[in-house]
Order: structure tokens, then C-alpha cells, then sequence
């Protein structure tokens, strides 16, 4: 981009910014956040207890 370019994006009233990079941006986010919460309930709950055991276990839990 040459100067001229440059000013026209910085004084464009329309400016938009990149709401797609954004949105992909925030999933990703979220999704590392949920591995790590999956991560830590499987350290907690034990890997030896059966995802069904864990279930029935926790089914009055809140």
C-alpha cells in the first residue's frame, strides 16, 4: 500500500473491520477453553470410571 491508500483506509468513514477473522478468532477461543475444561473434568473424574457409572452417579447433581 502506498501512502495515499493508507490515509484513505485511516480517514474512511466505512471502515469495517474483519468481523469473519473475528468470529473465527473467538471460536477457537472457545473451543481451547472447553478442551481444557474437558481435559480437567477427565483428571478429576477419573479415567476409570465409565462415562455411563459417571452419568448415573451425577444424575441428582447440579
Amino acid at each position: 500500500m502506498n501512502g495515499y491508500e493508507e490515509n484513505q483506509i485511516k480517514n474512511s468513514k466505512h471502515f469495517k473491520p474483519n468481523f469473519k477473522f473475528l468470529l473465527h478468532f473467538e471460536l477457537h477461543l472457545q473451543a481451547e477453553i472447553l478442551l481444557k475444561k474437558a481435559a480437567w473434568l477427565k483428571i478429576f473424574c477419573g479415567s476409570t470410571i465409565s462415562q455411563k457409572e459417571w452419568k448415573w452417579k451425577n444424575v441428582g447433581a447440579v
